[in-house]
């Protein structure tokens, strides 16, 4: 009987292990949802503490800057021998005034010698230009209007001596941010008869 041809093949074929279909690469639904779940949480969790931050480096900014501008007036007083009166400008861009409102936030603040004319706007004299009303700086308002500073008085005057200028009390500045929170969400400047200026920790009442 003749052998049968092809056996070998037939043999092979029988040892070839079978192949199982790779995997097609991606998530399953639970998958998904455990994800997004997950992210969801470390979102809600992230967000609040971000924005208190952001909320408290503005505040702090914002301090600081009146804190500068009142030393500023302080130290043109000593050295220019003369009255410099630190308060809300009139005018965001050129301001020739105390604010009437007495506004501390919307148009920035200035600084400037007012010896002459009416106290808390700039006077000039033509017979005597070198005496002048001058403005030392314009603090330009914030660039986000989310901090209000407030106080009972327009401007604060300081006299040669670096005191508080004679009919000037002493005063606290304020300030507050928008969705302010916390006991120490806030802060308060403090400014004595003798003119030095200190801020703290306050909560969003300014207390």
């Amino acid at each position: 009987m003749p052998p049968v041809r092809g056996g070998g093949n037939l043999r092979a074929m029988k040892k070839a292990p079978n192949r199982v279909p790779p995997r097609s690469a991606g998530f399953t639904l639970l998958e998904l949802l455990v994800t997004v779940s997950v992210l969801a949480l470390i979102v809600g969790i992230g967000v609040p503490s971000f924005q208190d931050i952001i909320r408290r480096n503005r505040l702090t900014e914002q301090t600081n800057g009146l804190l500068s501008a009142l030393a500023l007036a302080r130290s043109e007083a000593t050295k220019r021998s003369g009255i410099v009166t630190v308060c809300p400008a009139n005018d965001p861009e050129a301001p020739t005034a105390c604010a009437d409102d007495a506004d501390w936030t919307a148009n920035g603040l200035i600084v400037f010698s007012d010896n002459i004319g009416d106290r808390g706007t700039l006077d000039s004299d033509e017979d005597n230009p070198e005496t002048n009303d001058v403005v030392v700086l314009h603090l330009a308002p914030a660039s986000t209007q989310n901090i209000t500073i407030s106080t009972d008085r327009g401007m604060v005057s300081y006299d040669r001596d670096g005191a508080l200028a004679q009919g000037t009390p002493s005063m606290e500045f304020a300030l507050v941010p928008e969705g302010c929170r916390g006991d120490d969400g806030g802060r308060v400047v403090q400014l004595t008869t003798t003119g030095r200026a200190r801020s703290q920790k306050s909560d969003c009442n300014g207390d």
